[in-house]
């Protein structure tokens, strides 16, 4: 009788061991990351995940170099060396174009006038180097009507972002990348 059962069981527990080698071989796991702002960082926490496109807007874009960097709590770069950001991460995307930044919302500068953003510049993945759209706060008083509308215009690859706050009172974003085989900006 257990032999029987070990025999109609055998089946069952083939498929589950293939299942489980296979994803070990090919784990979901989760994108690759940079943290720009370390735990005691003031400000608001920020999750931005996003992925990078090819020119078509179809493809992920797998081992993008992305440089991005962004103002603090305060709206300053609050940097050492001048014309350097504090609070600043590389990532480089994984197989299917996705990274994640694990950082602070941003604040505009002091005096206000320019809406809070993310500096990124782009390079690699058969790309070349390249700046690509700031990414914006949808809900920043300090972004234009014009800015907003023209942004919009870019469908999946809006730079303008809407946040939302998690259990954990961390605010999320989504955020698209669309590279350019002939950028103007390098």
């Amino acid at each position: 009788m257990m032999k029987r059962a070990l025999l109609l069981l055998a089946p069952a527990i083939l498929a589950i061991v293939a299942v489980a080698v296979a994803m070990a071989k090919s784990p979901s796991a989760a994108p690759p990351f940079a943290t720009f702002a370390p735990a005691n960082e003031p400000g608001t926490r920020l999750i931005v995940a996003g992925r990078v496109f090819d020119e078509t807007g179809k493809r992920g874009v797998a081992g993008v170099k992305l440089d991005a960097y962004h103002t603090d709590a305060e709206g300053g770069y609050d940097s050492i060396v001048p014309g350097s950001a504090r609070l600043k991460g590389t990532v480089v995307t994984d197989a299917e174009g996705r990274f994640e930044w694990r950082t602070i919302r941003p604040m505009p500068y002091p005096g206000g006038g320019n809406p809070a953003h993310i500096h990124i510049e782009a390079s690699g993945g058969g790309y070349p180097k390249q700046w690509v759209d700031e990414l914006w706060f949808s809900d920043d008083p300090y972004l234009t009507a014009k800015q907003k509308e023209s942004s919009k215009a870019k469908g999946a690859f809006n730079p303008v972002v809407t946040t939302t706050r998690d259990a954990n009172g961390v605010l999320r974003a989504a955020f698209n990348i669309r590279l350019s085989k002939n950028p103007r900006n390098h």
